[in-house]
């Protein structure tokens, strides 16, 4: 089994719209979404992230996770509607 596994990855990826889905019962994070650190420069950009149910994640197993985790800047991405 792999723990930290997301329900959904948009490492490096633009211009992806997620949404309308039904996550659950992982344990770790929902919808990951960029892959850098601090303000450096990111290929993640202009996603939308809007209307999903995300739910029942971690299990007291990982602590560093989230319903949706967003990292780095990534601008034009919007979440809406969660």
């Amino acid at each position: 089994m792999f723990f930290s596994a997301c329900g959904m990855a948009l490492i490096h990826s633009y211009g992806n719209e997620v949404s309308h889905n039904h996550i659950h019962d992982f344990y770790y994070t929902g919808i990951s979404c960029g892959w850098v650190w601090g303000f450096a420069e990111n290929v993640s950009r202009e996603n939308r992230i809007e209307k999903n149910h995300i739910h029942h994640l971690g299990k007291g197993v990982l602590s560093d996770m989230g319903g949706i985790y967003i990292l780095g800047v990534q601008p034009g991405t919007m979440l809406r509607g969660i």
